[in-house]
């Protein structure tokens, strides 16, 4: 469970409690196409992209299904990779038994920037963070781009290819001083698949997916396929 509650006077009409209840166990692949969530089409580029070690990321609103549809991405893995899993808030179910899990506390001055750093000194096969929000996500682009393929997020976004304005926006607030060309060149580079995942009211579906083939300078545009 995720319990969000505000009380006075914060909440000028009285308490309000928000309780986000996330899947008990971890969906098999087959289970998703049986109930519609995925194509097979779909479910066999999933497949495709984590056995060839692509980064990816997975794309949806606010309870459309991302972390549920991660934790079986997660399942598709094989066993002997080791992980690195970043999360804010622990939700993600992990399947393999060679992972590290942190969970990040802003407060210790454990920052999802400061645990992706980390994350590069344990020798994992993969980076995988529960959700990018923040300048965390040029630590991992860095990440997945210098000897972690593979590597994969969540990310808010209406749409796979959306996902890609939304990301340029976290990779500005890390404040580097990268001018934004250069940026967008190395968001190209780096992620190579987005799957949106939409909720339309009580269903959820894969929608769109997206292959990203890099950045195009003379264009000012991405150079995208979509599936």
């Amino acid at each position: 469970f995720r319990i969000e509650a505000i009380l006075p006077p914060v909440a000028v009409n009285g308490p309000a409690m928000c309780i986000r209840r996330h899947a008990a166990r971890v969906f098999r692949i087959e289970e998703y196409c049986a109930s519609g969530v995925i194509s097979e089409q779909y479910a066999q580029l999933l497949h495709d992209v984590i056995s060839a070690r692509e980064n990816f990321l997975i794309v949806g609103g606010t309870g459309s299904g991302k972390t549920t549809l991660m934790n079986t991405a997660l399942s598709m893995i094989p066993q002997d990779e080791r992980l690195f899993v970043i999360e804010t808030v622990h939700e993600l179910q992990l399947c393999a038994d060679n992972h590290i899990l942190v969970e990040c506390d802003e407060d210790q001055g454990v920052t999802p920037r400061r645990a992706v750093r980390t994350a590069m000194r344990c020798a994992p096969k993969r980076i995988i963070v529960g959700e990018l929000r923040g300048p965390e996500a040029y630590d991992w682009m860095d990440a997945a781009n210098t000897g972690h393929p593979g590597s994969a997020a969540t990310i808010h976004a209406n749409s796979a290819n959306k996902a890609l304005p939304r990301l340029e926006n976290l990779l500005l607030m890390a404040n580097m001083g990268v001018p934004y060309e250069p940026l967008r060149a190395a968001i190209g580079e780096t992620v190579q698949w987005m799957f949106y995942i939409q909720r339309d009211g009580a269903t959820r579906k894969v929608s769109q997916v997206s292959q990203l083939f890099g950045y195009e300078r003379a264009t000012g545009n991405y150079d995208l396929k979509n599936h």
